[in-house]
């Protein structure tokens, strides 16, 4: 008999503190994780501004800023929590970090500010500490952090 193991997101029941800020230009926003043990990961989500309008793409990168997996998103509700299934699962290595993100569609985004600073952890995923919340120009890895800013982007992990 086969026994289902439950999907695990990082972020559960928290929102942003900000959610409808901009400054006029259009981010890859994104945060570091990692896992504690080998899994896949089935779908990208982030927290959509009321106020974001727009073609949403989220990706997965390695460590070394290598693409490995990238969803454009459809069927968004208006705003709240999004998610788009990955086409294929990717397969992610025990204690190795990655970083998750999603563009704004029209310069719009959600964020808590220090939302990164301690660890968040749910099952078997956590955030990384210092210098998470993660953005940079659309179409490459998030690489610059303000603040530990929490700007709400996450995956759909089931482990091995």
């Amino acid at each position: 008999m086969t026994v289902a193991v439950a999907s695990q997101k990082l972020f559960t029941n928290q929102v942003p503190s900000q959610p409808s800020n901009t400054d006029g230009v259009n981010y890859e926003l994104g945060m570091k994780f990692t896992a504690t043990v080998a899994g896949k990961i089935s779908a990208i989500r982030f927290y959509k501004s009321a106020s974001e309008s727009g073609t949403h793409v989220g990706k997965i990168y390695s460590s070394s800023g290598a693409l490995l997996a990238s969803v454009t998103f459809t069927g968004e509700t208006a705003s709240g929590w999004q998610q788009m299934n990955l086409a294929t699962p990717l397969n992610i290595t025990a204690n190795t970090q990655y970083t998750v993100s999603v563009t704004t569609g029209n310069r719009y985004y959600v964020t808590t500010v220090n939302g990164l600073v301690s660890q968040v952890s749910n099952g078997n995923l956590r955030s990384v500490v210092g210098s998470n919340g993660v953005f940079g120009p659309v179409g490459s890895r998030p690489t610059s952090s303000w603040n530990n800013s929490n700007y709400f982007k996450d995956i759909v992990f089931t482990p091995n």
